[in-house]
């Protein structure tokens, strides 16, 4: 039903293009008659009646509606399609009615109606198992419906299927239901029979074991056909035993349950016979007390005189006059008291509106306080801010003063500081050795310094080996400067050869008057024109 259709309806209580009332049904009714700003609860009855007269429900209504928004609250996305679309009938029932269509509870809850017992399932994936509860269910409404036992058995076939029953004696399937059904009987009658019911809600059903048919042979000469015969028929004497032991037994529980109920019969005769004599025995006594209390009235009427009657309404006429004169003197005192209490009342009211001024003033006192605590809970709150900030602050001051900085970055890949570089050069420059350069560093900045630092945070060995290169070509670079500039210098070399090798140093006087050693070099040999190659060589790689 579209709007237009919900609002056409309420308004014509014309009957729209549907026949069911479904739960979509209601809510899109309810919904309408709340935009029209009428009565739900009154209004919904009759507009449900007019769709499907056989829905009948009560004024007001808002329990079904609220059974309904509870389940659509609790469905799931994929169950909410099949709720809207559920019959009010499966929701809403009227007490007293009792739903044709519902075989038992554990029926139920499984999916299997009397539709489904009559038609069998739609598909083969909706097929359930079969419990014994279920059974035992089918067994006791088919004979509250007063079914046959044949169609109790093409039920059980659409339900467990043709192959399942295939053979099976219908005696023994009928002994095996009620069988069944008079346990469940018995067990609920037990206090302690639920763990046992669970259990039947959970075993599956199984049917008798299917007879055995004997099929027709042809006669062959020879002992074989012979003991195949007598074979069939042992096999068909034993089921028919079997068959005997199950109704001989069936005969039993019947014939206990027979002399349960005489048992139960005759206790019940008993229990009404002896109710009957006891409320024998009880009128006997009424009567009796009866008796006794109406032979002393008439004794006391006959001791009864008129003189004592008359000395009976003397006395009563002067308790009445003593009573007037009472009743006088308690008048004039109630006047009296009236006025005291008309006093009391002046005082009690002036009393209390002195005491409601007293409270005002007291609330407003109390109301102040309380401002004043809020304020001084504030204070202390920012006190204990600052407080916690000055720590901070300070903690952070004391370790930034015993912190140094050696590396350029956060990572232990950064480059060193140019101080932590140039340190080391005067180290250099003061001999000391690259393998206890870093440990001199780190005594001195933890010794004297107080640092918190590590030996691992400083510079290896090979570290400082770079630094020593590195000076070596500083200077080497800075000669080479010196002398290309220079005017008037004067070149020295000095050569020797280690092991057939000739090296050649070069020294240089420039115009300031100052020696500048620019380098030692590999020559090939140590004549005048190799030494002179060298040189040129030493001065454009360090100028270049």
């Amino acid at each position: 039903m579209s709007p237009s259709d919900v609002e056409n309806f309420i308004t014509t209580r014309q009957k729209p293009d549907c026949s069911a009332v479904m739960c979509s049904t209601l809510l899109v009714l309810e919904d309408g008659l709340r935009n029209q700003g009428m009565s739900v609860a009154e209004t919904l009855p009759e507009l449900v009646s007019a769709i499907d007269s056989s829905v009948q429900l009560p004024s007001p209504c808002r329990n079904i509606l609220h059974k309904i928004w509870k389940k659509v609250e609790g469905c799931k996305e994929e169950g909410l399609d099949n709720l809207l679309k559920m019959p009010v009938s499966q929701i809403y029932q009227v007490k007293g009615k009792v739903d044709p269509n519902k075989v038992g509870e554990e029926c139920e809850k499984h999916g299997v109606t009397l539709h489904v017992l009559k038609n069998g399932f739609e598909t083969a994936q909706d097929r359930v198992p079969l419990t014994k509860m279920m059974a035992a269910e089918i067994e006791t409404y088919r004979e509250k419906t007063g079914k046959s036992f044949d169609e109790v058995k093409g039920w059980l076939e659409r339900v467990l299927g043709q192959d399942q029953l295939k053979n099976v004696n219908s005696r023994s399937l009928q002994l095996s239901l009620k069988g069944l059904k008079k346990k469940v009987t018995d067990l609920r009658r037990r206090s302690s029979g639920k763990e046992k019911l669970r259990q039947l809600c959970e075993e599956p059903y199984i049917p008798p074991t299917p007879q055995a048919q004997v099929q027709p042979q042809v006669d062959e000469p020879g002992p074989s056909s012979h003991s195949r015969s007598s074979l069939g028929k042992w096999e068909a004497a034993l089921q028919d035993r079997k068959r005997l032991e199950g109704e001989v037994k069936q005969k039993e529980l019947d014939t206990k349950e027979l002399l349960a109920k005489q048992s139960a019969l005759e206790q019940t005769v008993a229990r009404m016979k002896r109710k009957s004599d006891q409320d024998e025995k009880l009128m006997r006594k009424k009567q009796r007390l009866l008796e006794e209390r109406e032979t002393k009235v008439k004794e006391k009427e006959s001791q009864v005189k008129m003189k004592n009657v008359k000395q009976k309404y003397r006395r009563k006429d002067n308790k009445i006059s003593q009573l007037t004169e009472d009743k006088a003197d308690l008048s004039s005192k109630c006047s009296n008291l009236q006025t005291k209490v008309t006093i009391l009342l002046k005082d009690k009211e002036r009393q209390r509106n002195r005491l409601k001024y007293y409270r005002m003033e007291k609330s407003k006192i109390q109301k102040e306080l309380k401002e004043l605590r809020k304020k001084d809970k504030a204070r202390e709150k920012e006190m204990s801010r600052i407080q916690a900030q000055v720590e901070d602050l300070q903690a952070q001051l004391e370790e930034k003063e015993h912190t140094i900085k050696l590396r350029d970055g956060p990572y232990t890949s950064s480059p060193f500081t140019a101080d932590v570089r140039a340190c080391y050069m005067e180290l250099v420059a003061l001999e000391v050795s690259a393998r206890n350069m870093s440990k001199v560093v780190h005594s001195v900045l933890t010794t004297l310094g107080k640092f918190n630092v590590e030996l691992k945070d400083f510079p290896g060995e090979t570290f400082s080996q770079l630094v020593r290169l590195e000076a070596d070509l500083v200077s080497s670079i800075q000669a080479a400067q010196a002398v290309s500039e220079a005017t008037n210098a004067t070149l020295q070399s000095d050569s020797t050869s280690r092991d057939g090798v000739k090296f050649t140093g070069f020294q240089a006087n420039t115009a300031k008057g100052r020696t500048e050693t620019i380098g030692c070099l590999q020559v090939p040999s140590g004549e005048s024109a190799d030494q002179l190659e060298a040189f040129k060589f030493l001065l454009h790689t360090h100028t270049h």
